[in-house]
């Protein structure tokens, strides 16, 4: 089937006519699906990134905020999209737009919005809540944010980031950190060194550094047009068509809006290394077997089924390897770079009666799903279109039932993107990452199930509505999808 030609120029960076000193571009891809879910879900899926921080030697909190939010203001240098806002235009096409910063003055106050020391609590999954009720952007155009949340010492922090989805996905939330934790490092104890390189940065300047779409720096192997990039869009909105009206989910409970909460189960290192092995021994990978079983507790906690019914999510694909270089290096595109297509299972291919046998039955479908997944010679090259597409059809069509899940992505290894160690201006060991966690606001009724390691040991969390799926029920989802992963071993 071929589609119409699709016009990648509106993803580039202009000047704005109308504002001078604004820089726009349209969102592409999934950009342009995290604002409709913002804008029409209460914030659904703002994101958050966690990290448990260890100090080299003791600083005051005070001491700390100042060359927290100098380090937020060299970064905000290098990728201006930290002071992004979302917007759109009149045909509510999704707008990214950056106002060029005045001087260090304006970008100061800047830093002093959104770069913030918070001491109601010292727990970042409480903080991550009450941030949940924030409204991205806010009124003052803000929509990505940095906690610095005191611990017990002085050598213990933690560090919460919040941001609207569009400009950001996952793995550039761990790079934003990244980069910031080499800034901060550097800055932590040397007062003269930060504000020399703060006041040395050309305000205007930095539009320079603005990250262009996925469109603009694919690799000359990722088709925008032609018969590769035609067959890749067909297949994937057609798996939409024939899945999602067919979707099976989780038993609903409730509605409204409650707090967005997070719960995890973090395996040891011990029983993450078996469990990782007896995956390979089985042809698999963690992400089958994670994915397989949120799958399959949806099936337990609603066992009603409809004879051609299917699970799926929109599988998320990190295509940073698609890009031209420097974007494809691992710190080099600190944007929005998911490919987007279904992972489905029809129920009648789960086979066997026990626990065990179901998982590797979901399993073997889902391993062909992202073997198909990544064989898709445009998976990138196509997602603006796709979104398009999809997003003509949900604003048109009549309104989706609620998504009652699951959702799943799987992070992989948090060191692929967020480094552990971070050095001084001296070479020597200032900052260490002890864990982490990311995570997103849920608002719809089916919890967000995700997967992801530190240091060699697996978690699997849990993003929900707390008045859509409460607390306890959640507690027994999370269980019986841990029940599941311990028979693979």
């Amino acid at each position: 089937m071929a589609f119409p030609a699709q016009d990648f120029a509106p993803y580039l960076w202009r000047q704005s006519d109308a504002e001078p000193g604004v820089f726009v571009r349209r969102g592409a891809g999934g950009e342009a699906f995290e604002d409709f879910c913002n804008r029409a879900i209460y914030g659904e899926q703002n994101l958050f990134l966690g990290v448990h921080l260890k100090l080299a030697k003791p600083v005051d909190a005070a001491v700390l905020l100042r060359a927290f939010r100098s380090a937020w203001i060299s970064l905000r240098f290098v990728i201006p999209t930290l002071a992004l806002e979302t917007k759109q235009d009149a045909a509510d096409n999704t707008l990214l737009v950056y106002k060029v910063a005045k001087d260090l003055a304006d970008v100061t106050l800047w830093a002093e919005r959104t770069a913030q020391l918070v001491e109601t609590s010292t727990d970042l999954d409480e903080i991550r809540a009450n941030a949940c009720t924030r409204t991205l952007p806010d009124a003052a155009g803000d929509q990505t944010f940095i906690y610095l949340v005191p611990q017990a010492s002085t050598t213990e922090y933690g560090v919460l980031l919040q941001t609207h989805h569009t400009p950001f996905d996952g793995g550039a939330t761990k790079i934003v950190m990244t980069r910031f934790l080499e800034i901060l490092s550097t800055y932590i104890d040397n007062e003269a060194l930060a504000q020399k390189h703060v006041s040395s940065l050309s305000w205007g300047k930095e539009t320079d550094n603005l990250l262009p779409a996925y469109t603009k720096v694919v690799a000359s192997t990722e088709p925008l047009s032609g018969p590769a990039y035609d067959q890749t869009l067909g297949a994937i909105m057609g798996g939409f068509g024939h899945h999602l009206p067919r979707q099976h989910g989780y038993k609903k409970r409730g509605e409204g809006l409650g707090v967005s909460r997070r719960i995890e189960h973090k395996f040891s290192k011990e029983e993450s290394e078996r469990i990782v092995a007896s995956a390979r021994a089985s042809g698999f990978t963690v992400n089958h077997i994670v994915h397989a079983a949120a799958y399959l507790s949806a099936l337990h906690d609603n066992p009603d089924v409809k004879d051609d019914a299917s699970f799926f999510v929109f599988g998320l694909a990190d295509c940073r390897g698609r890009l031209a270089p420097p974007y494809n290096e691992p710190l080099g595109y600190p944007g929005y770079c998911l490919g987007i297509s279904g992972v489905a299972v029809p129920l009648s291919q789960v086979k066997g009666e026990d626990r065990k046998a179901q998982l590797r039955s979901i399993a073997e479908v889902i391993k062909v799903e992202y073997a198909a997944q990544k064989a898709h010679p445009a998976l990138l090259g196509v997602v603006a279109q796709e979104v398009e597409l999809f997003l003509h059809h949900v604003k048109t069509g009549p309104p989706p039932a609620p998504w009652m899940g699951p959702w799943y992505a799987g992070d992989g290894i948090g060191e692929r993107y967020l480094h552990p160690v971070y050095k001084d201006a001296e070479g020597k060991d200032a900052i260490t990452i002890t864990d982490y966690f990311t995570s997103l606001k849920q608002v719809q009724p089916g919890p967000y199930v995700r997967s992801y390691s530190w240091g060699g040991s697996l978690t699997i969390s849990l993003d929900f509505n707390d008045a859509a799926m409460p607390l306890a029920d959640c507690e027994g989802i999370l269980q019986d999808i841990i029940q599941s992963i311990r028979t693979i071993v």
